[in-house]
């Protein structure tokens, strides 16, 4: 097995989540943010056993929220266009009013892989997934320190399985993000309800890792992306993007490493000096009782940490999957 002369990397390792198919919303994203809150101007979203602790007017779980957009139809018609042909999600400027408090020059983009299946230019505007991102072009612009939020698509049982296996997830104690129900309008649209998610980002790295580092990273896959060993030096980049951090692939070079060049003697040792494996072994018991039979093959996004206590284990979207790591 190949040696990595540099600190050892804390991974916190868990695979996917969902109970039908990908890309499903409704309340509390990728953990849960079920615990009802005080009433008051900022409300703590959080949920019981969870290591979120998010405080935010946006993330009240005791309340529909409201989201409208308005975005040039011709520009919006070229986005998807634009992803039709060629796969990318390119960024928009629109105006976003969220709960009554507008601002101006937000980024917008498609979101999802799978959900956008089927998608066309006829698709009304308020059914697509969108990321919704206040500081994408004005520096510094958030609503009370979050910019990065996504409007799920889907309004089916889907929805409500996530939220059911959101708080399920929450509830074992597994890092989370923040979710709330939405009424979500574009162009003067009619209100669809939909689930909006905070992104993984510095911020959620931040509420869910609160022991983290300032050297954390945070990595998620591509759709495509798999856990082949590339090399040493080889590009992991075609395979995980950097979401968060510092740009380093180190800490998971160091775990493909290990898993597929290491001995049975070396995977004993080092495994769990690497993975969180009792949160590991939390996630695995609580996808048994959902019932989720979802594969994890391929997809993972990964945050990793400085702190010497292990972060918990914190999961993510169908097909993906979320581990926490420190060097």
């Amino acid at each position: 097995m190949r040696r990595h002369h540099r600190p050892t990397t804390t991974l916190g390792l868990v695979a996917a989540l969902a109970l039908a198919g990908c890309a499903a919303p409704l309340v509390t994203g990728e953990s849960a943010v079920s615990s009802a809150a005080e009433d008051s101007a900022s409300t703590t979203a959080s949920a019981p056993g969870s290591a979120l602790e998010v405080t935010s007017a946006l993330f009240t779980a005791t309340e529909v929220h409201t989201i409208d957009v308005t975005v040039d139809e011709d520009t919006l018609t070229g986005m998807i266009q634009t992803y039709l042909d060629t796969g990318e999600k390119e960024w928009v400027r629109g105006t976003v009013t969220i709960d009554g408090q507008t601002f101006e020059d937000v980024g917008l983009k498609l979101k999802g892989n799978s959900s956008l299946r089927g998608i066309s230019t006829d698709t009304p505007a308020q059914e697509l997934p969108l990321r919704i991102r206040l500081d994408k072009f004005v520096d510094d612009q958030t609503l009370e320190g979050y910019s990065d939020i996504t409007v799920r698509s889907n309004t089916t049982e889907t929805s409500l399985n996530e939220a059911v296996s959101l708080d399920v997830l929450s509830a074992a104690g597994l890092a989370s993000t923040a979710a709330v129900a939405t009424r979500f309008s574009v162009n003067g649209s009619e209100e669809e309800l939909r689930l909006t998610v905070q992104n993984l980002d510095d911020a959620w790295v931040t509420d869910a890792f609160p022991e983290a580092g300032e050297d954390s990273v945070l990595y998620k896959s591509e759709a495509e992306g798999d856990w082949s060993w590339r090399g040493e030096d080889g590009d992991y980049s075609t395979a995980f993007d950097i979401e968060a951090g510092e740009h380093d692939y180190r800490p998971l070079i160091e775990l493909l490493d290990l898993l597929h060049n290491g001995t049975e003697e070396e995977i004993a040792q080092r495994l769990p000096e690497l993975v969180d494996l009792e949160s590991f072994a939390t996630y695995l018991a609580v996808q048994e009782i959902i019932q989720n039979r979802t594969t994890s093959t391929g997809r993972a996004t990964t945050p990793t940490s400085s702190g010497t206590p292990r972060p918990s284990s914190s999961p993510s979207w169908p097909g993906t999957t979320t581990c926490p790591s420190g060097r």
